[in-house]
């Protein structure tokens, strides 16, 4: 792996590759998938729209019951999978619809070839093939793109987190790592699907976690305010993680999104919570800078106005703690791949040539011992 000669390295936190969405994407059945597709749309960074006339629908109950956010709110809508990036529904005779992938995507799939042609042009050396469950259970699927382009692609394992203390979901680690895959994707909100009646911290997975730490794999952790969706709901996850922190020091972790910035940057200042900033400083834990997909839908590139949210990170944990991610093929919605990292040399002029190579790319090789 490397970035040529006159270049460093560019690695890419944040990208998907994927068959089909409108299938069971690996999962038992097609309704198991979609049940994770729905959920994900619920507070969804896009709008509700109404189909034909576009207009933005303000109806945050719509796909689900927001009293109940674990799977006893679920609301049978009839989703389906649509082209152009879209996925739709009806609601009393109406149609709806959410612009979840960019419009360019005619059919809802996201191949390794189209991905790597896609780095390509956007000068990207690396992605690193986060593994989420809306994308489907992807494991086999991410070592085939793995075998195929070993140089371009890291992928993450998937596990089903609330049965993680289960002899089989401890084994999809062992095949993960058999098959080429390098670290472990984690998503503590899947636990809507028990009603989070549990997380990822009770006793019962303790075994898991050891091997994970037993097999030091670098964990991307997907950690977002549960079960609401307020500052209290994050900071409360916060703490569980930093309590598990405390038993397993010897995984490395990073956070994906760094953390709910919509909720902690108002008025262009970045309300950083004192537990993170000990936790960055204390366990070494990288923060994935995926800004333009949380902020773009209100901001135009070269997202000026990120600026300061930027510049309070960089402050607080220094380069070394930061690594780029886009979000692929998602960020199509409102940029190009290769504008979702170049608005950093762009717009942050604080930044030196040697913190770009650390945040592009450095960190990251690093983190994955590449």
């Amino acid at each position: 792996m490397g970035g040529g000669a006159d270049r460093p390295l560019v690695i890419d936190s944040h990208a998907h590759i994927f068959p089909d969405l409108a299938g069971a994407g690996g999962y038992a059945t097609v309704a198991e998938h979609r049940l994770y597709i729905q959920r994900i749309l619920v507070g969804h960074v896009q709008p509700y729209r109404r189909a034909g006339s576009h207009e933005i629908v303000s109806d945050p109950g719509m796909l689900w019951d927001l009293s109940q956010p674990g799977i006893s709110g679920y609301r049978d809508v009839g989703l389906e999978v649509s082209s152009y990036g879209r996925f739709t529904w009806q609601k009393d005779g109406h149609a709806y619809y959410l612009e979840y992938m960019p419009p360019w995507l005619r059919t809802q799939e996201m191949p390794a070839e189209f991905l790597r042609a896609l780095m390509d042009h956007a000068g990207v050396d690396v992605a690193v093939l986060q593994n989420d469950h809306v994308y489907g259970d992807l494991n086999h699927y991410f070592a085939e793109a793995v075998a195929d382009y070993p140089d371009r692609f890291i992928g993450l394992i998937q596990v089903d987190e609330t049965e993680a203390d289960r002899d089989d979901q401890i084994a999809r680690l062992h095949e993960g790592t058999r098959s080429g895959l390098r670290g472990l994707f984690y998503k503590p909100y899947t636990f809507f699907r028990v009603d989070f009646r549990q997380s990822f911290d009770a006793p019962r997975f303790s075994a898991f976690w050891s091997e994970v730490a037993r097999l030091r794999l670098p964990t991307y952790w997907d950690l977002v305010p549960i079960p609401g969706n307020a500052k209290a709901d994050y900071l409360n996850e916060l703490g569980r993680f930093a309590a598990w922190s405390e038993r397993y020091p010897e995984i490395p972790c990073l956070m994906v999104q760094a953390l709910p910035t919509r909720l902690f940057f108002s008025d262009g200042r970045l309300e950083i919570p004192a537990l993170l900033r000990r936790l960055v400083t204390e366990r070494r834990l990288l923060l994935e800078l995926a800004l333009p997909i949380v902020w773009a839908r209100w901001h135009e590139y070269p997202y000026a106005q990120l600026v300061p949210l930027i510049r309070a990170l960089y402050d607080a944990f220094g380069s070394e703690a930061l690594v780029w991610g886009s979000d692929i093929p998602n960020i199509g919605r409102y940029c190009t791949y290769r504008q979702s990292h170049s608005y950093l040399r762009d717009t942050c002029p604080f930044l030196t040539e040697a913190d770009l190579r650390a945040i592009l790319g450095e960190n990251l090789r690093r983190f994955f011992r590449l």
